[in-house]
């Protein structure tokens, strides 16, 4: 599967996180966190600010970084680049 979320998935992996175990957590089907990371769906704010509180990182900027399908990166302006603290 292709996701369109490189960093998210660097940081899930070094955590050992897996897809079940987020969507446990995140209380939602395994194949929405896969439509999700795949960027068939969108992600909420609120899933996003969990996310970033359990991966003990702050920079939803960085965690959501997008690539496009040139494989260079795109930033998702939906997340206003705040910081998981602040929110």
């Amino acid at each position: 599967m292709d996701h369109i979320y490189p960093n998210l998935c660097q940081e899930l992996n070094k955590a050992r996180v897996s897809e079940a175990d987020l969507a446990r957590f995140l209380g939602i089907s395994e194949e929405s966190i896969r439509n999700k990371l795949s960027g068939n769906e969108s992600w909420r704010l609120s899933e996003a600010v969990n996310i970033c509180r359990f991966l003990k990182n702050s920079n939803i900027r960085f965690l959501f970084l997008q690539l496009n399908n040139n494989s260079k990166y795109l930033e998702n302006q939906e997340y206003f680049g705040g910081s998981c603290r602040n929110v």
